[in-house]
């Protein structure tokens, strides 16, 4: 992975950031693509959004742009994942921020991860979280660095696939009232006799850069508040995000899933 602080090559940040401190700023993930970044003005409004809403000055876009671009032209793959992340800075006296504040920032590259490619060809297998997301509708659908609940998520996943077979790749996320958010790594869609559902995320979750779009080109979808027996009747799944797209689901919970009519209509949309 290379990575620029605040335009400059680097490894290391300060020990005082306040995203170090307290996960007090926000990030996004973008896919790249034949060297080109994709869905960069979802990605732009999703950074001035969050950076709004927790009033953290952010750098203007032609930097950012630039700043990506650069580690684009040098990667040694014409696919890869860029990360722009935010923090406030340094400084302020424990919680309190500092005023006014200046805000760092750290712009990186790395690989795609190898098994997206088998995913999106066989699907994915999908079981139930036990861990549920706290309800704070200041924060749903932002996608601050306070991603401690991901973490826990994402621990439970690889502790299910130690005892489960077959092992699931994803776990459904529902909320403190039972309501169904997500998955642990992107939004997820489902069809029931012949209408499209996806959650309301006002209280919980985030709000993903494919979601939106999707959302934006499919006004016939239904957003709502469900549970699992919504989703467990279901004819079709995907699960979506920046980086995967969209990636069906072939089993859920022991039910196998194979009608996938979604993937040449919605795929064109990305």
């Amino acid at each position: 992975m290379r990575a620029l602080i605040n335009g400059e090559e680097g490894e290391l940040i300060g020990v005082s950031d306040r995203g170090l401190n307290y996960g007090d700023g926000c990030f996004t993930t973008i896919a790249v693509r034949e060297r080109e970044l994709q869905l960069w003005p979802r990605h732009w409004q999703r950074l001035q959004q969050t950076c709004a809403r927790l009033k953290i000055p952010l750098v203007d876009e032609h930097t950012l742009l630039a700043e990506a671009k650069l580690l684009i032209e040098h990667h040694d793959s014409v696919s890869a994942v860029i990360k722009i992340l935010i923090s406030r800075g340094e400084g302020g006296r424990g919680y309190a921020p500092p005023m006014p504040s200046n805000s760092n920032r750290v712009v990186s590259i790395s690989h795609v991860p190898s098994h997206y490619g088998a995913w999106q060809k066989q699907g994915i297998r999908i079981a139930q979280a036990s861990f549920r997301l706290a309800i704070q509708p200041e924060f749903a659908g932002l996608k601050t660095l306070n991603r401690l609940e991901q973490v826990m998520l994402k621990q439970e996943l690889q502790d299910l696939r130690a005892v489960m077979e077959p092992k699931p790749d994803d776990l459904i996320v529902s909320d403190a009232d039972d309501y169904i958010c997500e998955t642990t790594m992107g939004n997820i869609f489902w069809r029931h006799n012949g209408q499209w559902h996806t959650p309301d995320l006002t209280n919980a979750g985030i709000e993903g850069v494919v979601r939106a779009e999707l959302l934006a080109q499919n006004p016939q979808v239904r957003i709502g508040r469900y549970r699992l027996e919504s989703l467990l009747q279901a004819d079709e799944i995907f699960v979506c995000n920046a980086l995967l797209g969209l990636v069906p689901v072939s089993n859920i919970k022991g039910i196998e899933l194979s009608v996938r009519t979604y993937s040449k209509h919605w795929q064109t949309l990305l």
